[in-house]
């Protein structure tokens, strides 16, 4: 899914291979290979993200996933707003933004997020990576994961959060080559 005026609302979304609906179809001897819960992606196409906005992601047992909500490199940032992430199966990052391949993706490059809520027990993975997405910003947010790190940012420049409380088990923010700014970041058991 992806396109400056695409968008999804309103919706649910489960991953969880426990719970599978009778009709799905298996197309792996493991089962379904729930890679992702939201693929933004625009397969060679100059598209910019989409506004994926009041949506609930829950990964409950997502086998092999990357991420609840996933921003390939071949499209434009995401604006992502108003939505609730719990993430209790280990290894699956609740939301991965990529490296824009500028020579796909479309504008604008960078990805907002605002009033993002992330809970649950999942570890081995942060709550948000976000990897060479200049200009990328989280405001409003809450991170409430007791098992992992909350923030990462990989390689990105000119990127901010502000007004945003982490309250992890592990570092709150993790900056790797990356120069980002920081206004109103707390750490409260909400």
């Amino acid at each position: 899914m992806t396109g400056n005026d695409s968008w999804i609302k309103n919706t649910t979304i489960e991953m969880d291979l426990d719970d599978l609906h009778p009709d799905a179809k298996i197309v792996s001897p493991d089962g379904i290979p729930l890679n992702r819960g939201i693929w933004v992606q625009s397969a060679d196409h100059e598209h910019g993200g989409p506004l994926i906005e009041d949506c609930d992601v829950l990964i409950n047992d997502g086998g092999s996933a990357i991420a609840g909500i996933f921003n390939d490199g071949d499209s434009g940032g995401m604006e992502l707003r108003d939505t609730r992430i719990e993430c209790d199966d280990d290894d699956i990052r609740p939301v991965l933004i990529q490296a824009e391949s500028t020579s796909e993706a479309g504008k604008p490059y960078e990805a907002t997020l605002d009033n993002v809520s992330i809970t649950g027990a999942g570890s081995g993975k942060p709550a948000i990576t976000i990897r060479d997405r200049d200009g990328t910003t989280i405001n409003n947010s809450d991170i409430q994961m007791p098992n992992t790190d909350g923030i990462e940012f990989d390689g990105t420049s000119d990127g901010s959060i502000e007004s945003t409380n982490v309250n992890v088990g592990g570092q709150e923010t993790v900056f790797k080559r990356a120069d980002v700014k920081t206004a109103g970041l707390t750490s409260d058991d909400n």
